[in-house]
């Protein structure tokens, strides 16, 4: 029982190593994004602009700049 539960345990953590090989740098990229998106919407000239330019974007710049996990975009 003991050496099937290190055989699973180990299978898993492989699993999971893979998973962040897959999606790590995706998330990471992600995750620069919202940073700079969000630094963007911080300047005055950036969101007049965006106002003038593409209005019916802005609303969702700032869902994405503003949101903190992928739960609350789907509510």
């Amino acid at each position: 029982m003991i050496e099937w539960c290190r055989f699973s345990r180990a299978g898993r953590d492989a699993k999971v190593d893979v998973f962040e090989l897959l999606h790590g740098s995706d998330l990471l990229n992600l995750v620069v994004a919202k940073g700079y998106l969000t630094k963007l919407l911080a300047n005055a000239a950036v969101i007049s602009y965006i106002e003038r330019k593409e209005p019916e974007i802005l609303s969702h710049l700032e869902l994405v700049a503003n949101t903190v996990s992928m739960e609350e975009v789907v509510q």
